[in-house]
C-alpha cells in the first residue's frame, strides 16, 4: 500500500515536521500561524488546531485560511489574547478574482 502519511494528530514525525501539540514547548516566537487545515469549519467548528494560550510564545498575527464560520476558534482565542486575527475571506475572494481573470483569457 502507499506509504503512511504524518498528520495533526500523528504529531508529523513520519516527514520530520512538527505536530500541533509540539508548538507549545518550542520556544521561539512564531511571527505568523496559519491554520491551513478545515479544523474550525464544520463539522469541527467548535475546535481549534491549537491551544494558543499554552504557548510558550504565542504567534504576532493569526490567519486562519477558514472563512466560514467567522470568527473561529481560534481567532476568538487570539482576540483573547490580544492577537490579531484575519480569516481566509480575502484569500478567497482573490483566487475568485484570479480565476476569473484566467477564465476571461480562455
Amino acid at each position: 500500500g502507499p506509504p503512511p502519511t504524518a498528520t495533526p494528530a500523528s504529531g508529523g514525525h513520519l516527514l520530520g515536521t512538527l505536530g500541533y501539540h509540539q508548538l507549545a514547548t518550542l520556544g521561539f516566537q512564531p511571527s505568523i500561524l496559519v491554520n491551513a487545515t478545515p479544523v474550525g469549519m464544520h463539522p469541527d467548528a467548535d475546535a481549534a488546531p491549537v491551544d494558543l494560550a499554552a504557548m510558550s510564545l504565542p504567534p504576532r498575527l493569526v490567519y486562519d485560511l477558514v472563512y466560514n464560520p467567522s470568527p473561529t476558534i481560534l481567532m476568538r482565542h487570539a482576540a483573547a489574547l490580544g492577537i490579531p486575527a484575519v480569516d481566509g475571506l480575502a484569500m478567497l475572494h482573490l483566487q475568485a478574482d484570479l480565476s476569473w481573470d484566467l477564465f476571461r483569457r480562455l
